[in-house]
């Protein structure tokens, strides 16, 4: 971390690589490695345009593969699945003085995407001594979510005490898509005899889309040194349930022996 441009431009770096081997000591070596590798890289740029205005986007990147999950005695490498994530997310929050309160607005938007699948196609088989074939699962994920907080905080105002207001609103829209595939499931007896055969019907891939709104405004009010009020409302709306919802909440923090420190 450090500057790029010296009182300007400000850059700060995080990055960790891992990589996991567990074995499984109750199979043969080599097939009994279960193995998790990620890459989690956090990035942040501050930008000083001026002495009221603050400008800061982030970067996070997190990709992810895990091989042979849930390995053991009963369920050897080609019984298990295979599984990757990929978490991608930006944001920029611009910061802005204006008279005596300050404007601040964050945008945000998050990729993510999930993956299972199996070792091969063959049906899973489950018998009393340990399972074979393929794992039966195959998932394909994929959402998304795009948000904008605008909020704005006044100045302090002297009525009765100190007030404190801010307002502000939240708008975001999300997706979920994917599909769900799974193979059928033999079991048999001790004798390798058939005794059940579960099979599932195929799905069409789905598709959810969804849109929230949310405005609030709140006041913090410090009647005395030893007395504040906390009052706000905030309404929330969601379409994809169809609701709307109002929130009124009130807060007090009271200082009850100042020389101790007590506080309720």
């Amino acid at each position: 971390e450090g500057p790029l441009i010296a009182g300007k431009l400000y850059f700060s770096e995080g990055l960790e690589y891992e990589m996991r081997k567990t074995p499984v000591y109750e199979l043969p070596f080599p097939f009994n490695q279960k193995k998790q590798e990620g890459v989690n890289s956090f990035a942040q740029f501050d930008w000083i345009a001026s002495t009221k205005h603050l400008v800061t986007a982030t970067v996070h990147i997190a990709p992810q593969r895990l091989d042979f999950v849930n390995m053991d005695f009963f369920n050897p490498y080609p019984t298990t699945p295979d599984a990757s994530t990929h978490n991608y997310t930006v944001t920029l929050a611009d910061r802005l003085t204006l008279g005596t309160g300050m404007l601040e607005n964050t945008f945000s938007a998050t990729w993510f995407d999930a993956r299972i699948w199996g070792q091969g196609t063959q049906d899973l088989v489950m018998t009393p001594a340990g399972n074979s074939g393929s794992y039966f699962g195959q998932q394909n994920r994929n959402a998304s979510r795009l948000s904008w907080a605008p909020v704005y905080s006044f100045g302090a105002l002297s009525w009765l005490g100190t007030h404190n207001f801010k307002a502000g609103a939240y708008m975001a829209e999300s997706t979920d898509n994917g599909q769900v595939t799974d193979h059928p499931i033999d079991i048999l007896n001790s004798a390798s005899q058939l005794i059940e055969r579960i099979a599932y019907t195929g799905g069409q891939p789905f598709r959810r889309w969804d849109v929230e709104y949310a405005f609030f405004g709140q006041d913090h009010w410090n009647i005395t040194p030893r007395l504040s009020v906390d009052l706000g409302v905030r309404t929330e709306s969601q379409q994809v349930s169809e609701s709307f919802r109002l929130a009124p909440r009130v807060g007090i923090a009271w200082t009850v022996f100042p020389s101790l420190g007590t506080v309720m």
